[in-house]
């Protein structure tokens, strides 16, 4: 083997692009986007730059109306001396282009502050210099599975030969247009990111669950629940209300505009303590001009010590401002999450993790909504039973979160909008009888259905949380037309005291199915088998460049990140669920939604899933 083949495997395998045994769609063994693989193709490439022909560089992978002249360069013809990185990576580094993606870059500037994160989606040993064949690859959580895009180097410019779409505040450094052509495809088109969700993105960078805050009507605790986040490090974004599309408003902001959450801070005046928030315009310009902006009054009576450490006033699109300014002026806050831990925080149990890809097919599985009741049952079910031992004892109820994603029903992101979806739950009382596999459509009614204000709602994903005691339960996801043909994605969250320390485990739901029932009289649980699957936790990866300090952030005043006193419960009585698939709603645009929420912090429950319902043919 030859020493440069020997290197290229070894590469390979720091990077996680393959595992044998390991599930396709791991972070360790991604599913290839329209089966390229990138280090197949870079051999392939290495005397010639690679050109990919399933993303072409013509007007077809831009879509645009008002973009016709365009010149596809690579970076060495754009710049003399092209980089990758330029002195690491930083929020700092995204200026939007002519495409109205702020919900992307406003994600990917939250994804700049973790490391890990980070190098989930951007592969190291990239460059514009070193063995440099003009093809690179990123990955995104596309549906349920980690997904490797792999993308050529030309990117659009204008007749001036500048950047059409975003580009760097270094003009030699590209990995933030490579990063977006990559998401562009997996789009479908740079057309397919005008106008979008910030929760899609985040979700699309980490895999993470999201809690999604109307501001107007936000819980008394939400200093401590964004004290929480940024300890945590978690992604968290914003948006203004609905308007003219980005409209400046005279305090500096724009109207229909996602935003990052970069910090939080309380500092000290003459008076009292003021509760600050840094937010950050994906434009890398216009600022709010308000109080605690870059040339506020307000830090006339800080520590100077303090106003130094936090304060660069520069016109760089991130700003301070006070949490109630923030509250009136920004209408959603979103929280990332990689798992539930945010909402409960107890650390004596570990999280298990069910997750179905399942597909409504007309005739077959796609049932409808509950008021076809000849068809309802027809949609796919998913069975379980909760023990006297899976409940907390206080409480004696166990939390199950369950998220339901439709998948897009075509090549480009927007060619479709979203179908109506929803998730029943229904209770499953023991002289119920199973026919052809699944629960009889007499079974469903009223009387079965637990929540039964349960709304389907036009989302890319919905959620819902229950607080259930002990028995036997199935979920019914369905759309709200029967025949509508759609693919899902279905998972589901819960705890368990047994099992290894700090490891994410895969316990499926049993989907009902003829195979699985027992052909006699009787009805038995049976305990499902655990498999290990590829955390949402960072994997390893060998880095090329040095990752700059967090800038400003009130964790470089301290050695380690101060955790605040919290209270026994955390209530959230004002999270909504966000139904909009536009960036001309205002949302920050979550489709996670809690109403009356209160999550006990107390102790965890053990959840769900170990045994599951057999029953009479």
């Amino acid at each position: 083997m030859s020493e440069e083949r020997r290197e290229q495997r070894m590469e390979r395998k720091e990077s996680g692009a393959s595992f044998d045994g390991e599930k396709v769609g791991s972070l360790v063994n991604p599913r290839k986007f329209r089966d390229q693989d990138y280090y197949s193709l870079r051999e392939q490439c290495i005397h010639n730059n690679f050109q990919d022909e399933t993303f072409p560089a013509d007007l077809n992978s831009i879509r645009l109306s008002d973009v016709q002249v365009v010149k596809w360069k690579r970076p060495y013809e754009i710049h003399p001396n092209p980089q990758f990185y330029v002195e690491g990576v930083s929020r700092f580094d995204l200026c939007q282009g002519r495409v109205g993606d702020c919900w992307f870059l406003a994600a990917l500037g939250a994804l700049t502050m973790n490391e890990n994160m980070f190098s989930q989606v951007v592969p190291s040993n990239q460059s514009c210099q070193q063995n440099y064949c003009g093809i690179f690859h990123f990955r995104f959580w596309h549906f349920g599975d980690w997904t490797d895009v792999v993308v050529d180097d030309q990117l659009p410019t204008d007749e001036r030969g500048n950047l059409i779409f975003v580009h760097s505040s270094d003009k030699n450094e590209f990995w933030c247009a490579l990063l977006e052509k990559a998401y562009a495809k997996l789009q479908g088109s740079y057309a397919d990111l005008h106008m979008g969700q910030i929760s899609e993105a985040l979700v699309d960078f980490t895999g993470g669950i999201l809690i999604d805050i109307e501001l107007a009507k936000a819980p008394d605790n939400l200093w401590q629940w964004m004290q929480k986040a940024d300890n945590q490090r978690l992604f968290m974004g914003c948006s203004t209300p609905s308007g003219k599309l980005e409209f400046k408003l005279p305090n500096g902001l724009l109207l229909t505009h996602a935003y990052t959450v970069t910090g939080i801070k309380e500092v000290l005046t003459k008076n009292q303590k003021e509760q600050l928030v840094r937010v950050r315009n994906p434009w890398g310009n216009a600022e709010w001009n308000g109080s605690w902006s870059d040339n506020s009054k307000e830090w006339d009576i800080v520590d100077p010590k303090v106003k130094k450490r936090l304060l660069l006033n520069r016109n760089d699109g991130e700003f301070w401002m006070a949490l109630k300014d923030f509250m009136a002026n920004f209408k959603r806050l979103v929280f990332c999450s990689p798992n539930p831990d945010f909402m409960i925080d107890q650390s004596h149990l570990q999280w298990h993790y069910a997750c179905h890809q399942e597909k409504w097919v007309k005739g077959v599985t796609a049932g409808g909504k509950m008021r076809y009741k000849d068809t309802f049952w027809m949609n796919p079910q998913y069975l379980f039973t909760l023990k006297e031992d899976d409940v907390d004892p206080r409480a004696k109820t166990s939390i199950v979160m369950v998220f339901l994603m439709q998948k897009s029903r075509g090549q480009y992101r927007k060619q479709y909008s979203h179908l109506p979806i929803a998730c029943f739950l229904f209770k499953v009382p023991p002289t119920s009888q199973v026919q052809r596999g699944k629960m009889p459509p007499t079974f469903f009614t009223e009387m079965t259905l637990v929540r039964r204000q349960t709304q389907l709602m036009r989302a890319r994903e919905v959620v819902e949380i229950f607080h259930l005691r002990p028995g036997t339960y199935v979920l019914v996801p369905c759309t709200e037309i029967p025949g509508n043909e759609c693919g899902f994605v279905l998972r589901t969250f819960y705890q368990k005291k047994d099992g290894p320390r700090n490891m994410n485990f895969n316990s499926n739901l049993e989907k009902a199915s003829s195979q699985s029932l027992r052909s006699n009289n009787t009805t038995r649980s049976y305990s499902l088998s655990e498999n290990h699957f590829t955390p949402m936790s960072p994997i390893a990866s060998k880095t090329t460049f040095k990752w700059p300090e967090r800038q400003y952030s009130w964790f470089e005043d301290h050695p380690e990140p101060i955790s605040p006193s919290f209270p026994e419960r955390l209530h959230l009585n004002s999270i909504t669920q966000s139904h909009s698939s536009s960036e001309s709603d205002p949302v920050p645009m979550s489709p996670t939604t809690f109403e009356n929420l209160e999550i006990d912090d107390g102790y965890l429950q053990r959840i769900l899933n170990e045994n599951f319902l057999e029953g009479k043919l």
